[in-house]
């Protein structure tokens, strides 16, 4: 059997287009298997999945983030690791246990204390905490799921009328 140049050469394009593409779907590697699983928990407090939304966890939020860790500057990827662990540390000196062993009550609790310094963080556990608010947010609706899904973004179009707006307009009936 004998391969002409052509064959080979797209044989060898095919291959190396199947191993990009295997790459691309392996998830970034920088953040640990406890410390997914704690961002998977957070983002899915942050944006749950109800009766309107999938939620934070079916739009791949905690990937999302562990891409951006991985492809930051060392600088932001420390950040991002000592957040982390302030959390998980905070969490379990707040109730004993690590925060993905904590049942939901206490988990809420857990987001109800760095909550409050929201506004102004103090801590780094508190700075994670609204990092994490507003990437899992950004990530949420810039994902398929949030975008298309919950949105229902049409995408640009050219409109022939717009929709007359349900509000009334203050000092008209």
């Amino acid at each position: 059997m004998s391969i002409d140049r052509r064959t080979a050469i797209a044989a060898a394009g095919w291959a190396a287009l199947a191993a990009r593409r295997a790459q691309a779907q392996q998830p970034a590697r920088f953040f640990t298997p406890q410390e997914s699983e704690l961002l998977d928990l957070v983002s899915e407090m942050i944006l749950p999945a109800d009766q309107h939304s999938p939620g934070a966890r079916a739009a791949g939020v905690s990937q999302y983030i562990g891409l951006i860790a991985a492809n930051s500057p060392p600088k932001e990827q420390q950040r991002w690791r000592s957040g982390v662990q302030a959390f998980a540390q905070f969490a379990e000196k707040s109730h004993g246990k690590p925060f993905q062993a904590l049942d939901p009550a206490r988990r809420a609790a857990v987001l109800a204390a760095l909550a409050r310094e929201e506004a102004h963080p103090e801590t780094e556990a508190g700075r994670f905490f609204a990092d994490m608010k507003q990437i899992t947010v950004f990530a949420y609706y810039t994902s398929r799921t949030g975008l298309l899904d919950e949105l229902e973004y049409k995408g640009n179009q050219a409109m022939s009328a717009f929709p007359a707006c349900a509000q009334p307009i203050k000092g008209q009936a």
